[in-house]
């Protein structure tokens, strides 16, 4: 850069006003330059360790586009790369000298994000092996391996417990997305767009959801990483698919697949042709989950996704996260009562006992519900306020029959809504019967096959004509003395 200002120097006005615009350009590659080295320089050094490569890759690019100015302002005997080389191996050299510094590591493992650091080591020696081809040169791996080692070590001198390092982890600085630039909020969560990082196995860049959300203190963070566990565990084309999630650092999110048309609240009320085919994905999906002991919990129709024309379930039986994204989804976001089963509404304040309640028969009053507001296009109750509610259920009040069922379909929504969860069908028991709705649905809208027209030829035109022609419909013939 100090050959290329040099030059800038002998230039005259009118060979810099003429270049004005490839002298902009150069700005702006310095500038990100400067940006990228900047943040980095501001990390912890664990992690500045484990992402250096990328890093270096992304000052290469910007070098490259260097020398591509240079060749267009004729300069060509300057090469940015060449200037790089060096500086890349003397910043490698340094971060070596450092990270073998024992009292380095130890002041770093007093910060306040020491365990992501620790954690991302550890993730590029026994999960990203595992998972991908590793990004690193068998020196820097080797170099990572070490400083995790001497980090561990230093751990247990002080006997600091090992932050945990999940199958499902995800690193920060593989996902990209904007913290300023979300699609839904609410008091303690944002939802954003991103991309998994193109070296990463595991999405290869395509467009995800990343929801962040607070969690302040071990308990949520236990809670979180209890859920993803569980989540992470689950795996069904109908049920929404956990990718990963960042557990240290702040905010902690998760990723998860990008249902690109909406929820059956949005989808149903702009097209109910798919409404039966729609709901048998949806139960085949939640039979999955109540098969792998998961309970939903909070299931109405702003909680079943479409992605192309398949259901899948989210935002399932995990309190923390749920309750974190309190706020999500404000469009048919109402109070959770008017779904809830009578078994879960008489608990009150009490304590659920975790072998009766939530049941999994309580999600299949929900999923009831569920049909009902699909058939309804509002949220159960409509205006209704929840003392109303709750007096319509504790006097046994049955929901009256939405406009548009028919007799059998009711009749299946009365069984998933029966107040009584000891006698309410069971949903596995109730597959058979959503899939004969799915298939008269999908028979309704195929095109009446018509039985092929019989035709007879005109003996003077020869134009083919139904045999139900007396006469040739184009030159008047009788067609009668021929069929005689």
């Amino acid at each position: 850069m100090t050959l290329f200002y040099e030059h800038l120097a002998q230039l005259t006005t009118e060979e810099r006003m003429a270049k004005e615009g490839l002298l902009f350009k150069y700005h702006i590659l310095v500038t990100k330059i400067l940006e990228v080295l900047q943040k980095h320089s501001k990390k912890n050094v664990l992690i500045r360790l484990c992402i250096n490569f990328k890093v270096v890759a992304k000052i290469q690019k910007f070098f490259e586009g260097m020398d591509d100015l240079y060749k267009l302002m004729d300069i060509e005997h300057m090469e940015a790369m060449a200037e790089l080389k060096p500086m890349i191996e003397k910043g490698f050299q340094k971060l070596q000298e450092v990270v073998a510094d024992p009292n380095v590591i130890r002041i770093e493992l007093k910060t306040e994000n020491w365990q992501e650091g620790v954690v991302m080591l550890g993730f590029q020696l026994q999960i990203k092996p595992k998972s991908e081809t590793v990004s690193h040169s068998v020196e820097q791996l080797e170099l990572i391996r070490q400083t995790f080692h001497r980090a561990e070590s230093i751990l247990a001198e002080e006997n600091v417990p090992m932050p945990l390092i999940p199958e499902w982890f995800i690193p920060r600085d593989e996902v990209d997305f904007d913290y300023e630039d979300f699609f839904d909020s609410g008091a303690y969560a944002t939802t954003h767009i991103g991309t998994w990082g193109k070296d990463a196995a595991r999405g290869h860049g395509t467009k995800l959801v990343i929801k962040c959300l607070r969690a302040d203190g071990e308990q949520a963070k236990e809670e979180f990483n209890r859920e993803c566990k569980a989540w992470f565990g689950l795996d069904h084309p109908n049920v929404i698919k956990l990718y990963g999630a960042c557990h240290e650092g702040m905010p902690v999110f998760f990723v998860c697949d990008h249902a690109k048309s909406g929820n059956f609240v949005t989808f149903l009320e702009a097209d109910k042709t798919w409404l039966w085919r729609l709901f048998y994905q949806a139960a085949q999906g939640l039979c999955y989950m109540h098969d792998k002991k998961v309970v939903h919990g909070d299931l109405k129709c702003n909680n079943i996704l479409v992605d192309g024309m398949t259901a899948k379930i989210c935002d399932f039986g995990f309190s923390y996260i749920r309750s974190q994204s309190v706020g999500l989804s404000a469009k048919a976001q109402t109070d959770a009562i008017r779904w809830k089963a009578p078994e879960c509404l008489l608990l009150g304040s009490q304590e659920p006992d975790p072998e009766t309640n939530p049941r999994f028969a309580s999600d299949v009053f929900s999923f009831g519900m569920c049909i009902i507001e699909a058939f309804l296009g509002n949220p159960p109750y409509d205006l209704d306020d929840d003392v109303v509610i709750m007096e319509k259920v504790f006097e046994g009040e049955a929901y009256p029959r939405p406009d548009g069922l028919q007799d059998d379909e009711w009749a299946l929504v009365e069984r998933l809504c029966d107040r009584d969860w000891q006698t309410r069908i069971p949903l596995s028991d109730a597959l058979d019967q959503l899939k004969s709705f799915a298939d008269r649905e999908e028979a309704e809208k195929k095109p009446i096959a018509v039985d092929p027209v019989e035709l007879q030829v005109c003996s003077k035109c020869n134009a083919n004509m139904s045999t139900d022609f007396a006469f040739c419909g184009k030159c008047g013939t009788s067609l009668l003395a021929k069929a005689v």
